[in-house]
């Protein structure tokens, strides 16, 4: 891909981030391209990859969430090992996808800890029950588990999670 394609690929994007929601009419009109010609990028950053899902960005504690908790896990050395470590990865995977409050989760560096996954949950009761059904179905695979929760009640976060942020983000070549 040469670099105008990129560039115009980069303010596609960028316009997608500040508000998915829009036509490609609109969007075309606010960076100066014709609407077929966005149509045709972002079916390009589709199949590429660099779009996953066009999603609405809800606010949590409206959805009836109290807590966002983010948990860290050490996996067993031995699970971190590449041929032995298959088997635990798919079934710490097939877990995960069974548990919709769970929206993220990948592996990680820091604190001593080698894993990741932010939750959503209703009450720190059904937060209980979830790290209790972690343990039970996957905890023989981790050696250690830390949480941060965070009250999604509160009314004076510092900054809400949004994505429309980093449509401003300067790119490391600029």
């Amino acid at each position: 891909m040469n670099n105008s394609s990129e560039k115009k690929q980069h303010k596609v994007l960028r316009e997608l981030l500040k508000d998915s929601s829009r036509s490609d009419r609109e969007i075309a009109k606010k960076i100066g391209l014709s609407q077929p010609t966005i149509s045709r990028i972002k079916k390009q950053l589709i199949e590429e990859g660099s779009i996953r899902t066009f999603s609405a960005i809800p606010n949590f504690s409206k959805l009836g969430f109290k807590i966002m908790a983010l948990t860290f896990v050490k996996i067993k050395p031995d699970m971190t090992n590449e041929r032995p470590y298959r088997p635990g990865h798919q079934k710490v995977q097939k877990w995960l996808q069974n548990k919709p409050n769970v929206i993220f989760s990948d592996y990680c560096r820091g604190m001593d800890m080698n894993a990741v996954l932010i939750s959503l949950h209703y009450s720190y009761h059904e937060f209980e029950k979830f790290l209790s059904d972690n343990q039970n179905e996957v905890g023989n695979l981790v050696t250690e588990v830390k949480n941060v929760l965070i009250d999604l009640s509160s009314k004076e976060g510092l900054k809400s999670f949004d994505f429309s942020c980093l449509a401003d983000a300067k790119e490391e070549t600029e």
